[in-house]
């Protein structure tokens, strides 16, 4: 059907961004000296960021490599303890968000079944990857000092600010410190993967 409408147009508004100049700078941030300036410091970040994700791609290719050239065996009862527990978190998750593991699987069309065997998946490749850095190290003979877990706990520390020591507590004890002990031998392990990768020798 034909339909003829009358409209009143009140107001007409038109989007008007700033010049691109030294007081458009001062205003950015902190502030900054001039639009040079600035423009030097976004081109920084761009260059970081984009030499960290070359970084980041480059680690899971190397570490792929390694584990497609290893062979390990993973205990099936550890498999499917660490499905179990993380099936456990991701529930949690969900009902933080006041959403049931069975409204969550009807939304993405996954049965129990399917949603755990790609949660096996994932854990397999994490345990695999795990694993084969550990052995890795441990054929470098890398190692984690006391000094080592004392200084990433007082950087994690001092990145959360108000809770602090609440943090320091749950991270200084025995547990804790082996479990940034063995988080530390993984990203020691890793840096000496990415080495060996270029051809480099131990640092």
């Amino acid at each position: 059907k034909e339909c003829t409408y009358r409209v009143n147009v009140i107001e007409i508004k038109e989007q008007r961004l700033p010049d691109l100049d030294d007081e458009f700078a001062k205003g950015v941030g902190e502030g900054f000296d001039n639009m040079e300036a600035l423009t030097d410091k976004l081109r920084g970040d761009i260059q970081t960021q984009e030499e960290q994700s070359a970084q980041r791609r480059y680690e899971e290719k190397v570490t792929e490599q390694l584990v497609s050239d290893a062979t390990i065996e993973l205990s099936e009862l550890m498999v499917e303890h660490e499905i179990d527990h993380m099936l456990y978190d991701e529930q949690e998750a969900l009902q933080r968000q006041q959403i049931g593991i069975e409204r969550y699987l009807e939304m993405v069309g996954k049965s129990v079944e399917e949603h755990r065997e790609e949660v096996r998946t994932v854990v397999m490749a994490r345990m695999s990857q795990t694993y084969a850095l550990r052995k890795l190290g441990e054929l470098e003979g890398l190692t984690i000092d006391s000094e080592e877990v004392d200084q990433e706990i007082t950087t994690l520390v001092e990145e959360v600010g108000g809770q602090a020591d609440r943090l320091r507590r749950s991270l200084d004890t025995a547990d804790g410190r082996e479990t940034l002990k063995q988080t530390l031998l993984r990203r020691k392990a890793l840096e000496r993967l990415v080495e060996i990768g270029k051809g480099k020798g131990p640092s």
